[in-house]
């Protein structure tokens, strides 16, 4: 799965792909987890730079909270393509969104009860940023009319290079690039054409490198991502 990723500041962002910022600016994160905010570009206002929960907001809660029950910060793909109740109204009202990381972590393990794992940072080789494929959600409350925002990032089954670094659940992140982005955050595009963009990519399109320790400001910098 995707739990952990690396954002770049919000001005890198705007600067990158000629956004707007709404709300407040963000400094970079090195480590950043579900439930944190996280930069993405939504489809209500593909111009606007914004920061959504990362963990989704059931359209069921009666309190704005993610149900403990349910993990809602990845969606796995084969649960849209026959939609679950969760996913369902988000796919009905076409509410995209793209996750704008610099990089993300996974971890391998070395023994089968994972007592001893080996983390990896992994990105897009050759691209500014590691985009991923993402669903938004605006959770209103009911009692102020306030609208919580928040997010999920879709998954796709693991390729070969990916499988062999996250050996346990081979999963990865449904990924997005600077040439088809704009794609997935189009409405007029049908659900069953944008599957096409989003399809697992090819060994060759990420790099991966081992670490000593995620989060490690000295570790991340000596790698120049």
């Amino acid at each position: 799965m995707c739990g952990r990723t690396v954002t770049p500041p919000s001005q890198e962002i705007i600067n990158e792909l000629n956004l707007k910022l709404y709300g407040e600016p963000q400094e970079a994160n090195i480590n950043l987890k579900p439930t944190n905010l996280t930069p993405v570009i939504a489809n209500n206002d593909s111009g606007l730079l914004q920061y959504f929960k990362w963990s989704v907001i059931p359209h069921f809660s009666k309190d704005g909270k993610a149900d403990p029950k349910y993990s809602t910060f990845n969606a796995k793909i084969e649960s849209l393509i026959e939609p679950s109740a969760l996913w369902k109204p988000l796919l009905a009202k076409q509410q995209f969104c793209v996750h704008i990381t610099k990089a993300f972590y996974e971890w391998n393990w070395l023994d089968e009860k994972g007592k001893k794992k080996q983390p990896y940072i992994i990105k897009a080789a050759g691209e500014p940023f590691t985009l991923m494929a993402g669903l938004w959600s605006g959770w209103v409350n009911s009692d102020t009319g306030e609208i919580l925002f928040s997010c999920t990032t879709i998954t796709n089954p693991a390729n070969e290079k990916m499988a062999a670094i996250h050996n346990t659940k081979a999963r990865m992140p449904a990924f997005l690039n600077m040439d088809n982005y704009k794609l997935w955050l189009d409405k007029d595009i049908p659900f069953k054409d944008k599957l096409e963009i989003i399809k697992p990519v090819h060994n060759d399109f990420i790099h991966a490198m081992p670490l000593t320790k995620v989060g490690d400001i000295e570790e991340y910098q000596s790698l120049n991502f």
